[in-house]
């Protein structure tokens, strides 16, 4: 939301439906619609609603590439990533550690 308030256009894509409602709320709450150009339901192996070149800058937040269980899966989002962003623009996909994650489920589920 934080894009969409500093007044740049934005396209969201999430992977999961209730996500989505989730965000569609929020940009609403947030009075952003008129920022936020799309709003769509997919997974970052897969962009091909999206021309080449099309966004001046990418960020992928909450692990997106962990939802995705091969290698082959990734190189393939990196590459769709890479083929949908302007050249030179920045990509930034946030990744989740796999010790961060044991030491969540410790933290919260300890006597599981």
């Amino acid at each position: 939301m934080e894009l969409a308030r500093s007044s740049y256009d934005v396209v969201l894509l999430d992977l999961v439906p209730e996500m989505l409602k989730i965000a569609k709320r929020e940009i609403k709450r947030a009075k952003v619609q008129t920022r936020v150009k799309q709003l769509l339901g997919g997974s970052i192996d897969d962009l091909s609603m999206f021309g080449d070149q099309t966004f001046d800058a990418v960020l992928c937040l909450g692990g997106p590439l962990n939802h995705l269980l091969n290698v082959k899966q990734r190189v393939k989002a990196a590459s769709e990533l890479a083929r949908a962003a302007k050249k030179g623009a920045p990509i930034f996909v946030s990744v989740i550690s796999r010790i961060g994650l044991l030491e969540s489920i410790v933290v919260e589920f300890p006597h599981e």
